[in-house]
């Protein structure tokens, strides 16, 4: 299967949830990658079974991605796509599948939810692969995914976010989104992003990385702040008034700094 993603955090724990039901994935960086990966397939007579297709991507989404696709004559019957959005309002599924989706799932996204979802795609190719050394080998030789192994699979994907290497990605991008929250409130241009006539450029910018955000944050124990961070990407991308701009941004800072009150305790503790 094609995992067409172009968040790096997202790409190493979704596909490591895709491992662990015994798929193989090949992995797309943004849209014309994963265009060009499906057309290949196609023309080598081996086509993909399913396509995970990220959304919100920069140069060319994953609607625009899924166009091209079914412009191409590949139809759902030969490639189901399914969409991975942090953006599951009614109007958002009902664009990804007017541009040829057969589903969505939201961000971030729960291994038990992935798993329901390659059941219903692929129900002959679910399996949870064994631990190393103990059983056949060979991709897809581990037993079925019952719910105990499922919840097992949880934790190890919930344990990868926790890696070191992980956790300090994920530090920089949330400090980079909420810094440019707080510069945003500073200067004013963060208010003045939904009126009229202003320049969208600026606030494209931080709704790109308020989506990163609100996609990763629960994954690493933050799920409010990953709430407020789609609250506030809505609102700059809807064009909301500047006085709900301003309140959605301090919410969102607000909510990071009483995450990070208890890190300063035990520190000035320790």
């Amino acid at each position: 299967m094609l995992l067409v993603e172009d968040h790096d955090i997202n790409r190493l724990l979704v596909t490591e949830m895709l491992e662990r039901c015994g798929q193989e994935v090949d992995v797309a960086h943004d849209g014309n990658e994963g265009i060009a990966m499906v057309i290949d397939s196609v023309m080598r007579g081996r086509p993909y079974d399913l396509v995970l297709m990220d959304v919100q991507m920069p140069d060319c989404d994953g609607l625009a991605a899924t166009r091209a696709i079914r412009a191409e004559g590949i139809g759902p019957g030969l490639l189901p796509v399914i969409a991975l959005t942090a953006n599951a309002y009614p109007e958002d599924v009902a664009a990804a599948r007017a541009a040829g989706m057969q589903g969505h799932l939201a961000k971030p996204v729960v291994f038990a939810q992935l798993a329901r979802a390659l059941q219903r795609w692929l129900p002959t190719r679910i399996v949870e692969a064994e631990p190393a050394g103990t059983g056949a080998g060979g991709r897809g030789g581990g037993a079925a995914a019952t719910p105990a192994r499922i919840a097992d699979s949880a934790a190890r994907a919930t344990a990868l976010a926790r890696s070191p290497q992980l956790v300090a990605r994920w530090q920089a991008r949330r400090l980079e989104a909420i810094a440019a929250v707080a510069a945003g409130l500073a200067d004013g241009s963060l208010a003045q992003a939904g009126e009229p006539g202003s320049a969208g450029t600026e606030a494209g910018d931080l709704a790109r990385l308020l989506h990163k955000l609100a996609g990763t944050a629960a994954m690493f124990g933050e799920p409010a702040l990953g709430i407020a961070a789609a609250a506030l990407e809505r609102a700059l991308v809807t064009g909301k008034d500047a006085g709900t701009c301003a309140a959605l941004a301090a919410q969102l800072i607000a909510e990071a700094e009483a995450h990070n009150a208890p890190d300063r305790t035990a520190a000035a503790g320790g």
